[in-house]
């Protein structure tokens, strides 16, 4: 469901713990004029193969209004087939939630995230990220028959550290938001 904002450039790499493997993304929210569209560059490297592939993401309801009714986006992974996982379509809804009072207090945000894709993604797939008064982002998703998870912790502005269980292996990086 959601995208990122117009003209928002994220960075992020994750690190595998063997030092062997890595992936890294580019993404970039297009400007105003072409709302809505979010476009990915991603690369892996591992022990000497090399794969780049191609991403779109294009929201039908825009981020706006999440604690309301869900953000609701189509994409299709890996465009020109030149990746490692093959192209996938998928439909993403993204939904804030409301907390008690009480939660309020030590959660920033909470959101589910649910969708539909094909080829590799499998069939359904959802997760849940919770923003935490105290720092720590926690998220966790199942998707493609498996269950990934992250801890992110906000550095500076902008730029997060990140652990993360991705394709049952320990991963770890950094993500930066432009």
């Amino acid at each position: 469901g959601l995208v990122l904002n117009p003209e928002a450039v994220k960075v992020e790499t994750q690190l595998r713990d063997t030092g062997r493997f890595s992936r890294n993304w580019l993404s970039v929210g297009m400007p105003h004029q072409i709302i809505g569209l979010e476009l990915e560059a991603e690369r892996i490297e591992s022990r000497g193969f090399r794969s780049t592939s191609y991403s779109a993401q294009y929201s039908l309801t825009g981020n706006g209004f999440t604690d309301i009714a869900p953000a609701v986006s189509v994409g299709i992974r890996d465009i020109t087939r030149s990746g490692t996982e093959g192209r996938a379509a998928y439909l993403a809804m993204s939904k804030s939630i409301g907390m008690s009072r009480s939660l309020e207090q030590q959660v920033k945000s909470l959101k589910v995230h649910a969708g539909y894709g094909t080829s590799r993604l499998d069939g359904p797939f959802g997760g849940v990220s919770v923003s935490t008064k105290l720092g720590p982002k926690l998220s966790a998703e199942y998707v493609a028959h498996e269950v990934n998870g992250s801890i992110g912790i906000g550095l500076i502005r902008g730029v997060e550290a990140k652990v993360a269980w991705v394709q049952r292996a320990a991963n770890y990086g950094v993500s930066i938001l432009l």
